[in-house]
């Protein structure tokens, strides 16, 4: 099953990469670190803002970003590849429809940082999310890591989100809506209907969208960061396990699929079902793939 074609790694995070406590297992840093030291080229591919990415893979040096779901791209030496942000009249006129909506928490990512009305719900609304690690815990447990914010995302509040971005004119890459699993298909459909051609929306779970600029992927970024590193798209392999990890798949030759995917349509996609997340599915992919030798 050795190929040794391949030069550039791209790796999504949540549900891929990352374990049920947010982190890069032991075991899928070291093979990680052994690639890059081989020569392979690794890139961060995740819907996460670019803080939250760099954060959680701080111990890995050297890796290429594409974050908020291909709409900032930076390389190895922290150099911006590609920026695409939200047009202010579709930005406003989602913000304008979520305003209506009282069961949801929404959130705006700007390069720096992320904006919510009130950073408790939000958190709230995250710890509680269908994907969370944390949604079993005792409430008690799991208000201390929203008051304290463990999950490490660089939130700034801002009441009026509206009136922000309008006197500021920030730069938004992406919006990020937290809902009920049940309401958010009406929501995307009002936002489809409402907002016209100037969006791109897609999901990273049951209970969330989110929302960049038209055109925008992180199969869209994958080609870009191809073109700008020199190696063919035939060279490249991709993981993911959710929605909005679809056109990298397609994108990438080798696509990997993880098999705790609920997402059939992207194991349909895929050329390898790796194990899953909590299994190490991506170093056992590659170690096999690509025939590296790893004492674990």
């Amino acid at each position: 099953m050795e190929d040794t074609n391949i030069e550039l790694i791209l790796l999504d995070l949540d549900g891929t990469l990352l374990n049920l406590e947010s982190e890069v297992s032991a075991t899928n840093k070291k093979v990680i670190k052994k690639l890059m030291q081989q020569g392979y080229k690794v890139a961060i591919a995740t819907g996460r803002h670019y803080k939250e990415a760099k954060r959680v893979t701080s111990d890995i040096d050297n890796l290429v970003y594409i974050t908020t779901n291909g709409s900032y791209v930076e390389d190895a030496a922290g150099q911006e590849i590609f920026s695409a942000t939200l047009e202010m009249d579709s930005l406003l006129s989602v913000i304008d429809i979520l305003e209506k909506e009282s069961n949801l928490e929404y959130a705006l990512f700007t390069t720096e940082e992320v904006l919510v009305k009130d950073q408790h719900q939000f958190l709230k609304r995250i710890v509680n999310s269908v994907q969370s690690p944390f949604k079993n815990l005792p409430s008690e447990e799991k208000e201390k890591i929203i008051v304290n914010n463990e999950l490490g995302k660089p939130l700034q509040t801002e009441t009026d989100l509206k009136d922000y971005v309008c006197d500021k004119e920030s730069a938004i890459h992406k919006i990020l809506i937290l809902g009920e699993v049940e309401e958010l298909p009406r929501i995307n459909d009002e936002i489809a209907a409402n907002v016209g051609t100037g969006i791109e929306v897609t999901s990273s779970g049951p209970d969330n969208l989110e929302i960049n600029a038209a055109d925008i992927s992180k199969g869209r970024a994958l080609d870009l960061l191809t073109q700008y590193l020199e190696i063919p798209l035939e060279q490249t392999i991709a993981f993911g396990d959710s929605a909005n990890d679809l056109e990298l798949l397609e994108t990438a030759q080798t696509a990997v699929a993880m098999k705790n995917s609920e997402l059939e349509e992207l194991k349909e996609k895929a050329d390898i079902i790796a194990p899953t997340n909590v299994n190490d599915g991506v170093a056992k992919v590659l170690t096999e793939l690509l025939d590296i030798k790893i004492k674990y």
